[in-house]
């Protein structure tokens, strides 16, 4: 079973609509597919459940045991979606889990011992992470042993990236939990030399941990998250089809290697992550100014 986080601390980069078009593209190729909502916003939960009946049970139930009740797991939360595909979903409950379990020893495993339960009855497990470094994707890159992170070309992006690398860095350090980490651009005009050459600086500095798709801007992603349908559901004829059916390609193109071979140890690599983003900002500044020229 193969466990994949997708997470950024960035807002507004295409982590969800990620997670939920990834997802179901891997359902379309005959994978069981678990999508475990862990952003208290759920919008992972809206864009697949079209029905305006809230669940019963969430994420929430799973973090938190209800006093005199039995232990609630991933199975007791699960909804499927459509062949080959299920959610766990959330809600805004979720939100105050961090408080709730302040002090708590091996608070920061429950999603992990959560995912061991349904292992074996799915082939991918992806989570959706909140927009911030909290407990709660904490627990999700504990879970997890893949990381994907979105990210749309702009210059706070390109310098979050570099920050985002480090908590994995820290993670390896302290718990000896190695995530294999990608890049995935994402929201890509390609309309200016500035997008141009943050990807380019992507490709430089990242060799070895970015996706070759590239996911471009459509609007029918959007439209579809809003019906509660995946683009491979809603639209065929459209950038976004194309994109993320090319990115479920690439991921199952890397299942034969993924247990050694293709593990990416951010330890000792070429370029490390805190010194990555200052550099690459100035190259790319002189890239543009001398295309600009």
């Amino acid at each position: 079973m193969r466990t994949i986080a997708v997470v950024n601390q960035k807002g507004g980069c295409g982590k969800t609509i990620t997670s939920i078009n990834l997802s179901a593209f891997l359902a379309c190729a005959q994978r069981r597919v678990l999508l475990v909502d862990m952003d208290p916003q759920g919008h992972a939960t809206l864009g697949l459940l079209t029905d305006a009946v809230q669940p019963s049970k969430t994420m929430y139930e799973v973090f938190v045991r209800k006093a005199g009740s039995p232990p609630t797991g991933l199975r007791d939360v699960i909804r499927s979606v459509r062949e080959n595909l299920d959610v766990a979903p959330a809600d805004i409950l979720l939100s105050a889990v961090p408080e709730t379990l302040a002090g708590r020893v091996g608070r920061e495993d429950i999603l992990a011992e959560a995912m061991a339960g349904v292992r074996g009855h799915y082939d991918y497990v992806i989570v959706d992470c909140p927009p911030n470094v909290g407990l709660l994707t904490f627990n999700a890159l504990k879970a997890c042993s893949e990381a994907i992170v979105p990210m749309d070309p702009s210059f706070f992006s390109l310098h979050g990236i570099g920050k985002l690398l480090e908590t994995f860095e820290v993670l390896a350090k302290e718990t000896d939990h190695h995530i294999a980490a990608r890049v995935l651009v994402t929201l890509y005009s390609g309309r200016t030399a500035f997008v141009k050459a943050v990807v380019e600086e992507v490709r430089r500095h990242l060799a070895g941990r970015h996706f070759e798709t590239i996911i471009r801007y459509s609007v029918k992603l959007a439209e579809a998250a809003s019906h509660g349908v995946p683009i491979a559901h809603y639209s065929k004829y459209c950038a976004g089809f194309d994109d993320y059916q090319a990115l479920a390609a690439e991921i199952l193109h890397q299942e034969a290697g993924m247990p050694e071979r293709e593990r990416v140890i951010l330890e000792g690599a070429a370029s490390p992550a805190h010194e990555w983003p200052e550099r690459s900002v100035l190259l790319m500044d002189e890239r543009v100014a001398s295309t600009a020229g």
